[in-house]
């Protein structure tokens, strides 16, 4: 069996970890430079600043004549160390072997293989990639082929492109044919290389591989012949996995059956405080917690938590554990408690922001109250609404967790905009013979009349699963309610979709 892989790629991770440490600058062009200094040059830009004519290489002096309000500052290395760790622990929830490339920040090469009986297809398990980091405000391509090199080019392809966040090669042939129509400057050679093939007119990375491997070594050097014999198929990019920090465990059976929660939480209190200690001493934070209480009836329990951020804290770790065991207080009695504590590794770093406005609400806080709702509510319980790709209203949207807050960004407008409330399913109304939004079953709801109607707006397909034919309505009753409202050919029957206020 072919084995899978896929690269994921975060463009400018520098200026997307900047734009995460400077919320106030949200709307603003900005840029990161070398260090803090007018002189320093410029290593990255938004689009704003691009098309105010600020180019990579500048000087930020030079930057600011050109777009007087652009917002600049270094990114250090040892934030984007912590960046990229992060970014690891999240795709390990997609595969078992992640592994940062160490010679471009912002890419990951993840083990795809064996995945199809976890996942529906692995363009679903790309775009559940895609949707996971965009949660955690992550933007990010992923390409799924067969070798590092070519998904890796074939990223590079997509960042350029802008046309689609995913691609999923089916085949080794697939992947070679994009990769040799890809522009020679995606294949990672160094400028002098790459400036030195488009003078000679080789502009794709297949013309480039065309090109006799004899006097590659001879007039390019030895790093341009290992990228030859990679867009040649004859190697391919060395990737090696990332190992994850190995859990720390405490299993602690009990004599007897224990139902008293004090008693019960004095127990888990000592045991997790020990394993921080064990955790502290190797150098890294807790980034999750599981807990797992066995009955005295053969039943288990496993519950998973997860503070605000990876901290070393006992206490606030402590805190949640109590508030997640008072809301699934045990009915039978406990007679064995395992603790696991899920380390990551963390590099401490604090941007410093001398002179800019500091918010009044303290977005730390706000994740700790976030974390301690979820650790008393579950998970679902603090949540956003996202789009997503979908062909019926219901289907576009979906709810995924919320770890942290982002700052406010409120704009003035002149009319207030009307919201449209979706119901999670249509709302059958009933059967009516007649399909015009005067029907005399709809002219009952609100015991009232229809004043106004707007329609139909027609959606139709399907096709692929169940044949869809919706007619929706937006509809007035003399109430003053605006409801909108289809009716479904293939059943005969109006729908209640949302509401409009």
């Amino acid at each position: 069996m072919t084995s899978r892989i896929a690269c994921v790629a975060l463009p400018a991770l520098a200026l997307q970890v900047l734009r995460r440490d400077r919320p106030a600058w949200r709307g603003q062009p900005a840029a990161v430079v070398e260090r803090d200094d007018p002189h320093a040059r410029i290593t990255h830009v938004d689009t704003a600043a691009r098309h105010a004519g600020v180019r990579v290489g500048m000087r930020a002096a030079v930057a600011l004549s050109f777009c007087p309000c652009l917002r600049t500052a270094p990114v250090p290395d040892a934030r984007r160390r912590e960046a990229v760790d992060a970014i690891v622990g999240m795709l390990r929830a997609f595969s078992p072997r992640v592994a940062p490339a160490s010679d471009e920040a912002g890419v990951f090469h993840l083990d795809a293989s064996g995945l199809s009986r976890l996942h529906p297809s692995l363009a679903r398990w790309a775009r559940d990639i895609t949707q996971h980091l965009e949660t955690a405000r992550w933007h990010a391509v992923v390409v799924v082929g067969f070798s590092a090199f070519g998904t890796r080019v074939a990223a590079r392809r997509l960042e350029t492109s802008g046309r689609s966040r995913v691609a999923v090669f089916d085949s080794p042939r697939d992947e070679r044919r994009a990769v040799r129509g890809a522009p020679v400057e995606l294949a990672g050679l160094e400028p002098r290389v790459r400036d030195a093939l488009e003078a000679l007119g080789v502009r794709t990375v297949g013309a480039f591989a065309d090109l006799p491997a004899a006097g590659i070594r001879r007039r390019f050097g030895e790093a341009a012949e290992r990228v030859h014999r990679m867009a040649r198929g004859l190697a391919d990019a060395p990737w090696n996995a990332r190992p994850a920090p190995d859990p720390v465990v405490s299993r602690t059976p009990l004599d007897w059956p224990e139902r008293d929660l004090g008693r019960l939480m004095a127990l888990v209190e000592r045991e997790a405080r020990e394993l921080v200690r064990r955790v502290e001493a190797r150098g890294q934070h807790v980034g999750q917690v599981r807990l797992a209480l066995r009955f005295d009836d053969g039943t288990r329990a496993d519950e998973r938590l997860r503070p605000a951020a990876p901290t070393r804290d006992a206490a606030r770790l402590v805190e949640l554990l109590r508030l997640r065991l008072e809301a699934r207080r045990p009915a039978s009695g406990v007679v064995e408690v395992e603790l696991v504590l899920e380390p990551v590794v963390v590099t401490e770093h604090a941007p410093a922001d001398l002179f800019g406005a500091r918010p009044r609400r303290d977005p730390v806080a706000a994740a700790r109250a976030l974390a301690r709702v979820r650790a008393r509510l579950g998970d679902g319980a603090v949540v956003r609404a996202v789009l997503r790709e979908g062909h019926l209203p219901e289907g576009r949207f979906a709810w995924r967790p919320v770890d942290r807050l982002d700052a406010p960004s409120p704009r003035p407008v002149r009319v207030a905009p009307r919201i449209r409330r979706i119901l999670p399913r249509p709302h059958a109304l009933a059967a009516a013979t007649g399909r015009h939004p005067e029907a005399p079953l709809l002219a009952r709801i609100d015991d009232g009349t229809i004043r106004a109607t707007h329609g139909p707006f027609v959606i139709s397909g399907g096709w692929w699963r169940r044949l869809v034919h919706r007619e929706y309505y937006y509809v007035q009753t003399n109430e003053g309610r605006i409801l909108w409202i289809f009716f479904d050919r293939r059943r005969g029957t109006w729908f209640l979709q949302g509401e409009v206020e």
